[in-house]
């Protein structure tokens, strides 16, 4: 795994002191599993900046539909994850916010709010039907063994997600939510 992997790694360890306020524009990595995935209609926002790495990934206890995720323990949904240099994230966080309605600091009570979450790295070359764009509209779950999640390397990314479903897996002990400006972990 790259350099970008490494450089989130450092971020994130100043995350815990960062104020609040100013958390929303650490230029962590952007983890999506819907219409910004490669191939959809709305992923020409991720290529606004130079890419540095990309890297399938799941988010833990949830799984996704539509545009949507939800929580369900014991789930693995796909994600796509996006990694850009720092000077160039806010070309494609900004637009992204925009197409999800987020204004920081958000709103509890939006359809989309972005949240913090650990997402688990994928081997290179993973390939599973749910990631096909056929797949959309279908309930989307790896199917991976939650005994074998901690296998997998983490890493702590932006995600979309509402905070009605972030509540829901909060009590969860392996629960992926860090923070999404309400629940901190």
């Amino acid at each position: 795994m790259g350099n970008a992997l490494e450089a989130t790694r450092r971020l994130y360890a100043g995350f815990a002191p960062t104020p609040p306020d100013d958390r929303w524009r650490m230029p962590l990595p952007l983890a999506v599993f819907g219409t910004l995935r490669a191939g959809f209609r709305n992923h020409a926002l991720m290529q606004l900046g130079p890419v540095a790495e990309c890297h399938r990934a799941f988010l833990p206890h949830f799984r996704a539909r539509q545009i949507d995720l939800y929580c369900h323990p014991g789930a693995s949904a796909p994600f796509e994850i996006y990694c850009y240099e720092p000077d160039t994230w806010a070309t494609v966080i900004d637009p992204v916010d925009r197409l999800e309605g987020f204004v920081a600091p958000g709103s509890p009570a939006a359809s989309y709010h972005r949240s913090l979450a650990w997402l688990y790295l994928l081997p290179e070359g993973f390939a599973h039907a749910m990631f096909a764009p056929d797949m959309l509209e279908r309930d989307r779950d790896l199917g991976l063994d939650p005994t074998t999640w901690p296998t997998y390397e983490r890493l702590p990314c932006w995600i979309y997600s509402s905070v009605q479903q972030n509540e829901l897996a909060r009590p969860l002990p392996d629960s992926p939510v860090i923070w999404d400006g309400i629940i901190y972990r």
